[in-house]
């Protein structure tokens, strides 16, 4: 069906700025040009991965080797991740419970607005930082770490699904 098609009259009109305007100067130098666009084929858009290799020398009528992987499964992974993430950070920006979440070393990767209420640090602050330094307090900062390393050796806690109190220190 798309023998004899130009390549470029197959993508998708959406997805044609994607294409370098110098694709052909590109190849022509000898540099291999990536893109990912929808084509469309049959009537249905598929994402696709395409990679043009410059054939060296060009021959009449080749002037690249374009090799085409069907990616549609991996974006729609990727929307789907985008929803989820889009739906968390909703969640995240209307509790009112603090929500943090910290990396397997302590580090923090979220932190809501709850919880800069609570503690005083922005989340600008926070992002990469050890969550025991920010708001546990130093006599109690060793039994974490060593709750932590429990954790990540065993998947045990003592803490998880109960309801429990501390108390924590905040920025000021």
């Amino acid at each position: 069906e798309v023998r004899g098609q130009p390549l470029l009259e197959l993508i998708h009109p959406d997805d044609q700025a994607a294409v370098p305007d110098d694709l052909l100067v590109q190849l022509h130098s000898g540099q291999d040009v990536h893109v990912e666009v929808r084509l469309n084929t049959r009537g249905v858009a598929v994402w696709c991965e395409l990679d043009f290799l410059p054939v060296t020398p060009p021959q009449p009528g080749m002037w690249a080797l374009a090799i085409v992987r069907d990616i549609t499964p991996r974006k729609a992974a990727e929307q789907h991740a985008r929803i989820l993430e889009a739906r968390r950070n909703a969640l995240m920006d209307v509790a009112m419970d603090a929500i943090i979440s910290i990396a397997r070393h302590g580090r923090v990767v979220a932190w809501n607005l709850a919880a800069t209420n609570m503690f005083g640090y922005t989340l600008k602050e926070v992002l990469g930082q050890q969550l025991s330094a920010l708001i546990i307090r130093p006599a109690e900062r060793d039994a974490h770490q060593r709750g932590m390393a429990r954790h990540q050796q065993t998947g045990e806690t003592r803490v998880a699904g109960r309801r429990v109190q501390v108390t924590a220190l905040h920025k000021s």
